[in-house]
């Protein structure tokens, strides 16, 4: 690994080396620390880190003046570094369409400007079709804080912003969507955020639906919450992460508050982006090329309902705007996937989660260990809110630094989502069950109890609740606890679900070509090793039999080598039966060893319809469909490959 550091007047690079003692080193995860001294210049300068001449990271950081002074901070005073803002930050809002959303937002944001302001508020109307939003607007025209602008024509997005841009008489800018609810004192706040350190552009708040700062599922669409809990939510994120800043790849336009400094600096939005996706990527980019930040500011919390204005053409517009993105900055989207990967937003959602624990929420608690377990409990969340509307919360037990931890999320993709405890931290244990006391759980389930350290299990039995211990070798023990004595014991036979069959069988098969579909559930070793041995053993006694493996490995290319299979990569449960028709397999091996039941995998392989190979996990409990084969479990690789070769024949 090398890490790079290039000025205008010079480079400094060092090569890492793994430190094994380093907290984050685990397994084959290496990790190290390292210090670089910054080439002197007033100009920005470059940074990079790569893996054998491979670009893992790179950035641009504003340059220092030789005595060390950020080169923003030229021609300021001693005592104050920070950008004064030239008159109070302006607020602009393009207007198109959805009446309803448009008017929400407004009216939240007449709530944050002061009587005594003036045109603090820039509307455009982008020629909007719905004339209930021109009459409003000519309406909240009269209102001294807004300053309403029309289009005789759509000029777009892009055009709107400029020509609010222009008109705004200096100051800093706040870009903000009209199906946005703004929480009470987001504009200073932001501001506030802005002055943290004199080279941040632009600073973007949290959302339900805010790409990188999207809370409480990260980059994903959460739903709209009301007025109230906007700012509800928003009140414990101002206590939770006061002061706090993250840097990100970019803003997000839903949101956008932007420096003079950065303003002046970078210029008006690119008109090369069609309809509004990834204009405010660009201009973000195009900053940082200059030495100016993007970061988020977690305390703020800002509603957005998104994809109102263009629908179901969002998809269309950001694939075509996206290529543009990439042309101009090719190592955008290693950064934003190296980004996703490191998360570092979660220590401010999780500060939000833990401050405001759901008050005896009643859900049901499904512990597992990760992996393939984890999944297990997600497809029962599934089922129960599906079947019930039961809410639950998962508990996995993963391995943290020093020790056992435990992250916990709500099944249904509801707050929380970001927590974890480290157990091996001072005062982690009593938090965690004292959390778990506050959501008042009704029951827990154990997922594949072995996966569990014992104290953990110990501590969980200690609330007292009634638990259910899945067996994930073939039915589902269940004890109630309440009283302290057994209450009798309930064996459910959960395979009628997992390995469930259609009586009509349609063999998708293409004359008398023979395609294997093998599926692997854990993604581990033990798994690779017995797709390898099928494949290598199978090509010996067929060599005309394909075979297609449908999900991700853990070597895809090594597999594809063997010259008779091909791999198809991470393929999601509900679209199994589509993928088996596309590859027109005629059977099925279910790649499960040791054998897992009610994983979500196997209940969509089984409902496929064709005949299904899989390692017996009930110890004989269960006979086979007429069609299908049961593999003992303790059976070796050979003996398996020769049963799979008989059935494959018959079948």
């Amino acid at each position: 690994m090398k890490v790079e550091i290039a000025g205008e007047i010079g480079t400094v690079a060092s090569i890492l080396t793994p430190d094994p003692r380093h907290a984050l080193a685990e397994g084959s995860r290496q990790a190290t620390n390292f210090e670089l001294p910054v080439p002197p210049s007033d100009r920005p300068h470059s940074i990079t880190v790569s893996f054998k001449r491979k670009v893992l990271f790179s950035t641009r950081r504003p340059g220092d003046r030789r005595d060390g002074t950020p080169a923003h901070a030229i021609g300021m005073g001693r005592q104050d570094r920070m950008p004064s803002p030239d008159g109070p930050a302006t607020v602009i809002v393009p207007v198109y369409a959805d009446y309803e959303a448009t008017r929400a937002c407004i009216e939240s944001l007449l709530h944050q400007l002061p009587d005594d302001a003036r045109g603090r508020a820039i509307i455009v109307n982008e020629a909007s079709p719905d004339g209930r939003i021109t009459d409003y607007l000519a309406c909240v025209g009269k209102d001294r804080r807004m300053r309403v602008l029309t289009n005789e024509r759509n000029v777009g997005f892009v055009g709107s912003v400029n020509r609010a841009i222009a008109s705004a008489t200096g100051g800093d800018i706040v870009l903000l969507n009209a199906d946005t609810i703004v929480p009470n004192g987001f504009i200073d706040r932001l501001a506030a955020a802005a002055r943290t350190s004199p080279d941040i552009g632009t600073v973007t708040s949290l959302s339900n639906n805010g790409e990188f700062t999207s809370f409480p599922v990260p980059n994903a669409q959460n739903s709209l919450p009301g007025a109230d809990e906007i700012e509800s939510i928003d009140r414990i994120a101002a206590i939770a992460n006061a002061g706090r800043v993250a840097d990100i790849p970019n803003g997000i336009g839903f949101c956008l508050y932007i420096t003079r400094a950065c303003l002046d600096a970078v210029g008006s939005l690119s008109g090369d982006y069609h309809r509004g996706y990834l204009e405010d990527v660009d201009f973000c980019l195009r900053a940082r090329a200059l030495g100016f930040r993007s970061v988020c500011a977690p305390s703020v919390f800002v509603g957005h309902a998104g994809t109102r204005s263009f629908g179901k053409e969002k998809r269309s517009l950001v694939v075509r705007n996206l290529a543009i993105v990439e042309r101009r900055f090719p190592d955008y989207r290693a950064e934003c996937s190296a980004f996703v990967a490191l998360d570092p937003l979660r220590p401010s959602r999780q500060a939000i989660e833990r401050s405001a624990p759901p008050q005896d929420h009643r859900p049901r608690l499904l512990v597992a260990g990760a992996g393939a377990a984890a999944a297990v409990a997600q497809e029962r969340a599934r089922c129960l809110m599906l079947s019930t509307g039961e809410a639950s919360f998962i508990l996995t037990v993963q391995r943290g630094p020093c020790g056992p931890a435990v992250a916990i999320a709500d099944g249904a993709a509801a707050a929380p989502q970001s927590i974890i405890f480290d157990l091996a931290a001072p005062g982690e244990w009593g938090a965690l069950f004292g959390y778990l006391q506050a959501t008042n759980p009704t029951r827990i389930e154990f997922a594949d109890l072995a996966c569990i350290p014992a104290a953990i299990a110990d501590g969980l039995l200690e609330l007292d609740i009634p638990y259910d211990i899945l067996n994930p070798h073939g039915g589902t023990r269940r004890v109630n606890i309440s009283s302290c004595e057994p209450a009798g014991i309930e064996v459910a036979d959960d395979r009628s679900t997992a390995f469930g069959r259609k009586e009509n069988v349609n063999r998708l098969q293409n004359g008398s070509r023979r395609c294997l579909g093998l599926f692997p559930v854990r993604i581990c070793l033990q798994e690779q090793r017995l797709m390898r041995a099928v494949a290598l053993g199978l090509r010996k006694t067929w060599p005309s039999l394909s075979i297609v493996v449908i999900g991700g490995t853990l070597d895809d290319p090594g597999l594809m080598r063997i010259g008779n299979m091909f791999v198809t990569g991470p393929v999601d449960a509900a679209e199994m039966g589509h993928v088996c028709r596309a590859y027109e397999l005629s059977s099925l091996f279910l790649c499960a060893a040791p054998p897992l039941s009610a994983h979500p995998i196997q209940t969509s392989v089984a409902s496929v319809g064709l005949p299904l190979a899989y390692i017996d996990g009930a110890n004989g409990c269960y006979a086979p469909k007429h069609e299908d084969l049961l593999l003992a479990p303790h059976a070796t690789a050979d003996e398996i490959i020769g049963e799979l070769s008989r059935w494959l024949r018959a079948y």
